[in-house]
């Protein structure tokens, strides 16, 4: 019995090793699957939310430039890598701008191809000759592998493609990689605090009842 007992003591012995050693690895060795996605290194994303007023847009619109004109009819929110010099942001694809009835179809439901711009000249355009347009941001500190990834489709935005798409009542659908220009922070992983259902207008409302967000009058030099 003793013999039995004493063996049945070393395997305990043995399984408490090996469950100790399994957490230092899962720990040191992200591959494993349990590792938290912190990396230790943070890099920060400047986000801008520009509300929306198609009356406006609509009365402004000899004095707007195309890309304002869009921005400010449906509203917008873009992004910095660097700092408030460039601002990108999720619109649908060039050849789609070019059709009439984009914005007919897209509140419709379409689900169209949808690209990352450079939007500084347009958003710089409305803070500077319209004030009347609110334009907030807000800094967001995120670990090196959300940043990467973001740079890693900034980068390739001539080539990279993702389905885009008003919100709709049905409801948003990240899930299923629909997203607009609010959904691709998220998508990516930058929580914002609220998705607002993908829409600009809720957006808004949380970001005017919010100490984070701050009212920008121009990006930084």
């Amino acid at each position: 019995m003793s013999v039995f007992f004493h063996k049945q003591r070393m395997i305990k012995i043995i399984n408490i090793i090996l469950i100790v050693l399994f957490f230092i690895i899962t720990i040191n060795f992200p591959f494993f699957g349990y590792a938290t996605s912190e990396s230790g290194d943070r890099e920060n994303v400047k986000v801008f939310i520009v509300e929306s007023n198609f009356k406006y847009a609509l009365k402004n619109v000899k004095s707007l430039s195309k890309d304002a004109h869009e921005i400010i009819s449906a509203g917008h929110m873009a992004f910095s890598i660097d700092n408030g010099k460039t601002l990108y942001g999720l619109s649908p694809d060039k050849k789609i701008k070019d059709d009439p009835r984009m914005f007919e179809k897209l509140l419709d439901g379409a689900v169209v191809t949808g690209k990352l711009f450079d939007d500084t000249k347009a958003i710089v355009e409305i803070m500077k000759n319209h004030p009347e347009i609110h334009v907030y941001s807000r800094l967001y500190e995120v670990n090196k592998d959300v940043f990467n990834r973001i740079k890693k489709d900034v980068d390739r935005r001539d080539k990279k493609e993702f389905n885009y798409a008003f919100p709709s009542t049905k409801g948003f659908c990240l899930e299923n990689k629909v997203i607009n220009c609010i959904q691709y922070l998220p998508f990516r992983g930058i929580n914002l605090g609220t998705d607002a259902g993908g829409w600009v207008c809720k957006f808004i409302k949380f970001v005017e009842a919010s100490d984070d967000w701050i009212l920008t009058e121009e990006t930084s030099e």
